[in-house]
């Protein structure tokens, strides 16, 4: 009996918690990097680090808690091999009004990206969140 009102317990307070997580969605454009700074890596010829950095604008904010995204700024670094490559970066996004609304938010979410010949990107966003009370 006691193992069955642990479950059920269990089960209510993940479903609660599953409940109070907000999804959100948005799209933003970068324009070409403002600085990019390659790095041959002298392994292959066609093997090269490379340090981006871009501002971007959100063409359809995401809201959390009633105040949308405004302006990205991104930074990252690519492995680059030939035609491919492996990226990681590091994103700040500001927001318009409100002031420690996002205190103990937590969250994650995915995003895809589309290239341009011009070295612009757009990035679609979605994921959810939560906020401690």
């Amino acid at each position: 009996m006691s193992l069955t009102r642990n479950v059920l317990f269990l089960g209510a307070a993940l479903s609660s918690l599953a409940a109070a997580q907000t999804k959100i969605s948005g799209s933003f454009t970068c324009g070409k990097p403002e600085m990019s700074q390659p790095a041959p890596v002298g392994d292959a010829k066609d093997h090269v680090i490379v340090l981006q950095q871009s501002k971007c604008t959100w063409t359809k904010p995401f809201e959390m808690e009633g105040v949308k995204s405004k302006d990205d700024n991104g930074v990252g670094v690519a492995d680059v091999r030939g035609n491919t490559s492996q990226d990681q970066g590091w994103d700040f996004t500001t927001f318009t009004g409100g002031t420690s609304k996002f205190k103990g938010v937590k969250g994650g979410g995915t995003f895809k990206g589309a290239g341009k010949s011009d070295g612009s990107v757009t990035i679609n966003v979605e994921g959810e969140y939560t906020i401690a009370k």
